[in-house]
Order: C-alpha cells, then sequence, then structure tokens
C-alpha cells in the first residue's frame, strides 16, 4: 500500500497546515533563505555605536526631515486621519487632489495622475487597467501583449500574471532580442515594460535604446521609475523626463515612487489623461482600496517641494559624489556590481550563506547592509547591496571600507 505525501497525520486541519509550512521554512533554512523581519529600534539599541546605514533607499537622507512630518501633519489637521473609503466609495480630501494635481503641472504632457499608497499598488493598478472587462469580447484579450525585462521587479512580474495577458519575458537588457520578439508578434497592442533603474543589479535601463526599438516596432513602454524619481532627470523628474521629446512619445505611462529618494511613501502611476480614466473604471487596486491616509499626501507634498528645488539640486550631486567616492573606496573589495554613476552598489559573493555572513561581519563593524539572495536574484549571485545617500559623510565610506577589511 502506498503511503499518501505530504506531512504526517494530525489531529487538526490548522495543524496538518502547518506541519507543511514548518517543513518548507526547514529548507529555507537549510539553504540559508530564510528571512525575518527586524525593528530597527531593537537593533540599533543592541549596538554599542550607531550603525551606518547602507541598506535603505533614502537616496536624499529626507526620511527623517521634520518639515515632511509637518506637511504630514498639516494635512491630518486639516482633513483627519483617515480617508474613510476607497476613493470609489468616499469622496476624497483635497490634499490628494492637490498632489497630484501639482505632479501633473510638473510632468507636462503626461498629464493623468493618480496617486497610490505603494508602487507596488500603482504597478498593480496599471496591469490591471490594461486587461479586458468580464463583458469585452473575447477578440479584445489578446490584442494586448506583454514584454517584460526578466529581472524586473516582482510587482511588475505579479501584476504582469494577474492581467492575464499574455507576457514574453526577454533577458535582462537585451534589446536584441527584445526587437526580435516584437517583430514576431501580432498583437494590435504591444507595451515593454522595464524599470529605469534596476533595484538589484544597480545598471540603469538604456531607455534611448529601448524607445528606439519601441518605436522601430510600434511598441509602447511602461518605466517603473522606483529608484530614479528624485534622483536623477532635469529637478529629480525621474529617466524619461530627461530624454528627448520624441522619444517620450513611445512611453505610455511611467510609475514614479515616493518611498525611496522623495522619503515617505506611495507612487503615481503618470500618463495620459485617457489612460487615467481607464485605471478608475478598471483597476481594482484604485476600486477596492481604502484610500491612504492625509497625512502621506501632506508628507508627500513636502517632500517633493524640496526634491524638485535647488536644495534637491544639491542632495542630487552630493549623491552621486558619494557614489563615485564609495566605488573608489570599494574598487579592490572583489566584484563590484553596479553601473558606473549609479547609487546601487553590490558586492556579488556567490552562496548565499556566505552573504549572509558578510552582511554579519559589516553589522559588527557599524554597518547596516542586506544580504540579497534567491529568489530576489539568480541562483549563485548572492550579494551584499549597498546603496548611497546624499548624507553619507567619508568616515561612513571609511567605516564601511574598515568593516572590509576585518
Amino acid at each position: 500500500m502506498h503511503r499518501p505525501i505530504g506531512p504526517p497525520m494530525s489531529s487538526t486541519p490548522s495543524e496538518a497546515l502547518r506541519l507543511a509550512f514548518a517543513q518548507a521554512h526547514k529548507r529555507l533554512r537549510d539553504t540559508a533563505r530564510v528571512r525575518a523581519l527586524e525593528d530597527l529600534s531593537v537593533v540599533a539599541a543592541a549596538e554599542p555605536v550607531p550603525l551606518v546605514d547602507f541598506s535603505s533607499n533614502d537616496y536624499l537622507g529626507l526620511r527623517r526631515d521634520p518639515r515632511i512630518a509637518a506637511g504630514g501633519f498639516d494635512a491630518v489637521r486639516a482633513f483627519g486621519s483617515g480617508s474613510g473609503a476607497s476613493r470609489l466609495v468616499h469622496a476624497a480630501d483635497g490634499s490628494l487632489f492637490a498632489l497630484e494635481h501639482s505632479v501633473a503641472m510638473h510632468m507636462g504632457s503626461l498629464e493623468g495622475v493618480l496617486f497610490f499608497a505603494s508602487g507596488f499598488q500603482a504597478n498593480l493598478a496599471f496591469f490591471d487597467a490594461l486587461a479586458p472587462f468580464d463583458f469585452e469580447s473575447e477578440m479584445s484579450r489578446g490584442c494586448i501583449e506583454l514584454f517584460l525585462d526578466a529581472r524586473s521587479h516582482a510587482s511588475l512580474h505579479f501584476g504582469a500574471r494577474a492581467s492575464g495577458l499574455r507576457t514574453h519575458p526577454f533577458r535582462h537588457g537585451d534589446h536584441a532580442q527584445l526587437e526580435r520578439l516584437l517583430a514576431k508578434c501580432v498583437a494590435t497592442h504591444k507595451i515593454v515594460v522595464v524599470e529605469s533603474l534596476h533595484s538589484m543589479d544597480g545598471d540603469f535601463e538604456d531607455l534611448e535604446s529601448l524607445l528606439t526599438v519601441c518605436a522601430r516596432q510600434g511598441a509602447l513602454a511602461f518605466v517603473d521609475e522606483a529608484h530614479t524619481f528624485g534622483v536623477v532627470g532635469p529637478r529629480g523628474f525621474g529617466a524619461v523626463a530627461a530624454l528627448p521629446a520624441a522619444l517620450r512619445a513611445h512611453v505610455l505611462a511611467v510609475m514614479l515612487g515616493c518611498g525611496k529618494a522623495v522619503g515617505v511613501s506611495g507612487g503615481f502611476l503618470v500618463g495620459p489623461a485617457w489612460l487615467r480614466e481607464r485605471v478608475v473604471q478598471k483597476a481594482r487596486p484604485l476600486l477596492y482600496s481604502t484610500a491612504h491616509s492625509p497625512f502621506v499626501n501632506g508628507a508627500v507634498q513636502a517632500a517633493l517641494n524640496i526634491v524638485f528645488s535647488e536644495e534637491g539640486n544639491d542632495r542630487r550631486a552630493l549623491l552621486f559624489k558619494n557614489a563615485r567616492s564609495l566605488r573608489e573606496c570599494l574598487a579592490s573589495r572583489g566584484r563590484l556590481m553596479g553601473e558606473v554613476g549609479s547609487p546601487i552598489l553590490s558586492l556579488l559573493v556567490g552562496r548565499d550563506d556566505e552573504a549572509l555572513a558578510l552582511s554579519a561581519r559589516l553589522r559588527t563593524g557599524g554597518v547596516l547592509a542586506r544580504a540579497i539572495r534567491p529568489p530576489t536574484v539568480p541562483r549563485g549571485t548572492s550579494r551584499v547591496r549597498l546603496v548611497c545617500q546624499a548624507t553619507h559623510s567619508p568616515l561612513d565610506h571609511e567605516t564601511l571600507c574598515k568593516a572590509l577589511r576585518t
């Protein structure tokens, strides 16, 4: 008699499920891939000296700026602590519409702006808007196909799958392969999906090359600017904003993340007005999510006032100066990942357990830097990821390099 495959028999369905998950988590521990949530205040209290933060994406050093908190508190005093419901059930307060209008004015021709609680949610809304309504014809289901960089952020992969649209992955940065795939596609609408700065590899997407391919093949692009909004482009407007108008014409929409350089949270979905209307009519992440707190709206507006100002320009200059300095400091420390000029650098280790050990060694030396392991990165490419910030000092860089020497 064959014994059933699975966890041992137990007294309750809940216990059986717990045992099944426990087995899976044991495999993660055995392969050095188990994850844990940490309380930063507890971590800091356990260290004899403050840790230098090389792990957060706070590129401009704004997340603790009191001016941003003040903007949030002003919005709470004016509009309350919560939104009350989704935007389609309860009218949104003035702080949200003012924020979206402000960004629309800055972005010019990409005039349809919607603000979401996270960049992940904004990306999901974009893909859900592309998918057909239930009442639309079966023919419409095959008229849009997606082309997705294989190393794009998880939210982009998840959103593409959830949309149900046919999706073609292409090798990271391989525009020749992308063009071949586009040339063979007979769909009416072809949409290429990329990140402007790849968050794990630290390399910038060659948007001029990508959009030239799109122009030749009659495709449009969706660009996730989570790591470039506030960091590059005129006044920090992003990588797409820095392109010539003729190339920008091939960009359908962008996602501008506010949880990194902007120092708060949320994400703007920015595109033409007709796309905004489609999202409002169709996208479930907008229709069925309670709108975020007015605090976030006010804080993001205060942060953007800094990001788009001369002070923002000065912070960006410091960020890229620090990126060059850190690269020089790390040049002889092993295989370094990250494009020249990128604020994201990584020390490639390879094995999962070795990446964890290096991260632990750095923490002992006064540096907070995370080990990044599969499935976030491909197998055999585990690394310690380092993020430059405008507020890092030469002493901070020396602390990192000294920790690597021990």
